[in-house]
């Protein structure tokens, strides 16, 4: 107000001392111009107090007091001089920079009721909560960028209104919903960033209204839908990339115009159809990445026509063809990436004229024939990836001619012949891999020079001969795969060298000899395979100095002796498989100190006394030793093994009871304890089991019943208490076990009947109950078990008439019931047992005409009906002793009865 009144004194002050004439020609005109100029102060102190309200509400609104800096803001000075507030004095319009600011909370809405912003950044903050609709009011915006916040919620369709928008960066949020269907009314937009979002939906079609657009990154969305065709219409259109979407269906076809195009990134998409060949016409072009697609087709030519074309990614699609001959045209190409295609066919000769190609990536593809030697002339190459394909021949010398491979993945191909000694030229090489192919012949000595190799494979291939002592020379290797090959000799004690060793893999060779105190030295090691050699020896005494071994695998060799003390010093060892061998006497007490252990195999072995120190391992899982020692008894302290899922002892001879705690092994799956001398009875405590599907019992010396706590074991499939000494009644509890497919009982002094809740058992294969004293009726229920292929219950005291339920058995295989006191007939019902090819009734006290139809059944090669009181037809008497098949007499006489 104050300069409103000095602007009107002054002009009364110029009427009144000036010249009167003067005065009277000027004085409308100058009333006129003290007017407006009072009204553009008037509209400007207005506009003044808008911005320094709306100011102070982002201020409140965003946490202002904690800004990084909040220098001025809320002061009576100027707004401009506020931090991060510009002016721009020739059209009077604000750019607010609040980038990196510390701003929290969420946006108000006042500060887009404003009219003469233009600029307004506060990325790279903490705000939250929705962009507010009334965003669309802010019409002199030029530039919005409210990206690397939380934002939530939809772009608001009032966005579009925003019709002087050239840059919009909405990129890093949590935004969700679809975009603005009128996206292209923002007519002078040159720049849309809105990847790493949740927002769905397709891209709207008016998208191709924005004639431009240079930058559209939309990468890291739920984006649905097919690119719009248009897309590739928009002349100015630089950048494409469109990243980890949904987005389906064929690219755009046409490219005519896409002159500018310098960037498309699409993969992680499920685009598919065919790569246009319109492309071609994007000269500028510099890269395409369209990996982990589902493109089609070949790979068109006029790709390789491209000048300026460094970077081409067309992995995991489903391309097929060969490569065109064009590709010597791309003199630029530094990088081809065709991995996990179906390509076929041979490598154009014209692919080794791109001296500039530093990466190949051809691997997982149908790609034949012989690698070229002119493979020599690519003296920039890095990376080379031809696994998995189906390459033939010899590798060429020229291989070694490649002075800057870093990499090289030649695995998983047909490759045969020698490994030529020039591969030792190959002085950057990291990573070499020639594993599963048909190599032949040496290891060449000069891989020895390969001083920065850190990994190398070799296995699965037809190597001969000694292990060369100079890869003891690699001082950085990490990884050394040389199983599955005809190597032998020694393992080289050069080896303890390899102080950066972590993975030494040598199984399925034919090495001799002991295992070298010298691998000892290495460090580092975690993991040592020599399984399925020709071994001799003990473990080396200093094995305790491997303080990294997690694995240690010597399984099916010739070792033996015993096993060394400091083995307990390997605090980390998590598997010790030592199957398959000839160790012998007591496994020391230290083994109790591996407590990071997970597996213990020592099945096949001399051992004497099985180990109370082995209820020490509490990290055990699993626990292979069958006829791996000479006896002993379980660990009293075996409950300690709570995370023991597999447990196969058995062969041991092992005596003594079962320790009730091994109830306490919640997770066990396998318990596996036959052929031992165990004694006593089966304890109850197993029912607490709940996970265990498997439980073998059988050959061993067990009395008294069988506990009815089995029953709670819901998942077994296994139940295998045979050749006990077992008494009492079968508990009808068993017929809860209704994943149970074997049921094993026989050889036991088992008595009573055989309970019919034994039919609910719907999915078992095998029955087996016999050589005990059961007695009574066989139960109707065991027609329900349509499964069953093999059911014995002979040599018990079974009586009754033979059930006729027993013709559902439709897949029921072997059926023996001789050695009862079953009488009646035998049911015509039977001939539903179409499946069946053995079938034995001998010593019964069946009576009457035999079936005719016993004589018909399709898969029958035996049937034994002996010493019962049955009549035959003549025809059938005739069958008897038939090749092996038919044992239809003597029967009874009545003496005999």
């Amino acid at each position: 107000m104050k300069g409103i009144i000095l602007l009107i004194a002054s002009c009364m002050l110029l009427y009144w001392c000036g010249d009167e004439n003067l005065h009277a020609q000027t004085r409308k005109e100058k009333k006129k111009v003290v007017r407006k100029q009072a009204e553009e102060l008037l509209i400007k102190e207005r506009q003044v107090a808008e911005e320094r309200a709306a100011l102070k509400e982002l201020y409140w609104c965003l946490d202002g007091d904690n800004w990084t800096n909040n220098n001025n803001w809320l002061s009576d000075k100027p707004v401009e001089d506020w931090a991060g507030v510009k002016r721009n004095y020739d059209t009077g319009k604000l750019s607010i920079y609040l980038a990196s600011n510390g701003l929290k909370g969420n946006l108000p809405t006042g500060i887009f009721n404003l009219k003469t912003v233009e600029v307004l950044n506060l990325c790279h903050n903490n705000i939250t909560g929705n962009i507010p609709p009334s965003v669309g009011k802010c019409l002199s915006l030029t530039q919005l960028s409210l990206n690397h916040n939380r934002l939530t919620g939809n772009i608001p369709n009032e966005i579009v209104n925003l019709t002087g928008l050239t840059s919009l960066d909405l990129s890093n949020n949590q935004l969700s919903g679809n975009l603005p269907d009128r996206l292209g009314n923002l007519n002078k937009l040159q720049y849309l960033r809105i990847e790493n979002n949740k927002l769905s939906g397709v891209i709207p079609e008016s998208i191709g209204n924005l004639t431009n657009l240079e930058c559209l990154q939309a990468s890291d969305n739920l984006l649905t839908g097919k690119l719009p065709d248009r897309l590739g219409l928009l002349e100015n259109l630089r950048i494409i990339h469109m990243v980890n979407n949904r987005l389906e269906g064929p690219l755009p076809p046409e490219w005519s115009k896409a002159t500018k195009l310098t960037s498309i990134i699409l993969s992680n998409n499920r685009i598919s159809g065919e790569i246009p060949t319109s492309l071609g016409n994007a000269k500028e072009l510099y890269e395409l990445i369209l990996f982990n697609n589902r493109l089609t087709g070949g790979i068109p030519g006029e790709l390789f026509l491209l000048p300026q074309l460094r970077y081409l990614s067309l992995s995991e699609n489903e391309l097929t063809g060969t490569l065109p001959p064009e590709i010597g045209k791309a003199v630029g190409l530094t990088s081809i990436q065709f991995a996990d295609n179906r390509l076929s066919g041979e490598l154009p000769e014209e692919l080794w004229e791109l001296v500039s190609l530093k990466d190949i990536y051809l691997e997982k593809n149908r790609i034949s024939g012989k690698l070229s030697e002119n493979i020599g002339k690519l003296y920039n190459l890095e990376t080379l990836y031809l696994n998995g394909n189906n390459f033939s021949g010899k590798l060429p010398n020229a291989i070694g001619e490649l002075h800057k491979l870093t990499f090289a993945d030649l695995s998983f191909n047909r490759f045969s012949g020698a490994i030529p000694k020039e591969i030792g030229k190959l002085t950057d090489i990291v990573h070499l891999s020639l594993g599963t192919n048909q190599l032949s012949g040496n290891i060449p000595a000069s891989i020895g020079k390969l001083q920065k190799l850190r990994f190398l494979s070799l296995r699965n291939n037809r190597l001969s001969g000694e292990i060369p002592a100079e890869i003891g020379q690699l001082e950085n290797l990490t990884r050394l795969f040389l199983d599955e090959n005809n190597l032998t000799g020694g393992i080289p004690s050069a080896f303890g060298k390899l102080k950066n060793l972590n993975a030494l893999e040598l199984t399925d060779n034919r090495l001799t000899g002991n295992i070298p105190n010298e691998l000892t030295e290495m460090e580092m090691l975690e993991y040592l395979s020599l399984g399925n050699n020709l071994l001799t020896g003990t473990l080396p005494d200093s094995i305790g100095k491997l303080k990294q071994l997690k694995t240690l695998n010597v399984n099916t060799n010739k070792m033996s002796g015993e096993l060394p003390p400091s083995i307990g010093e390997l605090e980390k060892l998590e598997w010790l498989i030592l199957l398959n061998n000839q160790f012998n006497g007591e496994i020391p007490e230290e083994i109790g100190n591996l407590q990071e252990l997970k597996g213990l195999t020592l099945t096949n072995n001399k051992f004497s006394l099985f180990p109370e120190a082995i209820g020490q391992l509490t990290a055990l899982e699993s626990l292979h030793a069958a006829n791996a020692f000479a006896g002993g008894h379980l660990p009293a302290n075996i409950g300690n093994l709570k995370k023991l899922t597999l447990a196969l002892l058995g062969q041991n001879n092992l005596g003594g009871e079962i320790p009730t705690g091994i109830g306490e092994l919640n997770k066990l799956e396998r318990l596996a304890l036959e052929k031992n001398q165990l004694s006593g009875t089966i304890p109850a405590e197993i029912g607490n089991l709940r996970d265990l599907t498997i439980l073998a019992l059988g050959e061993n010396q067990l009395t008294g019943s069988i506990p009815r706590e089995i029953g709670n074991l819901n998942r077994l499939t296994i139940l295998d208490l045979d050749r006990n000494k077992l008494t009492g009644e079968i508990p009808a509890e068993l017929g809860e076990l209704r994943r149970l497919n074997r049921l094993y009982l026989g050889y036991n002094q088992l008595e009573g009947i055989i309970p019919p809740e034994i039919g609910n058992l719907q999915d078992i294969r095998q029955l087996w109950l016999a050589y005990n004293q059961l007695s009574g009726a066989l139960p109707a229920e065991l027609g329900q078990l349509t499964q069953m292929t093999w059911f014995d219950a002979s040599h018990n005291n079974l009586s009754g008439k033979l059930p006729p339920e027993l013709g559902n058995l439709r897949n029921v295989q072997t059926l023996i019931l001789a050695e009862n006191k079953f009488t009646g007939s035998i049911p015509s019902e039977w001939e539903s047992m179409e499946n069946i090819t053995k079938i034995i009734l001998s010593n019964n006290e069946l009576r009457g005409e035999t079936p005719n139809f016993l004589f018909y059944l399709p898969q029958l090669v035996q049937l034994t009906l002996l010493y019962n009181h049955l009549e035959f037809t003549p025809e059938q008497k005739e069958l008897d002793r038939q090749g092996n098949k038919y044992f239809l007499l003597p029967q009874k006489t009545e003496k005999e009865k």
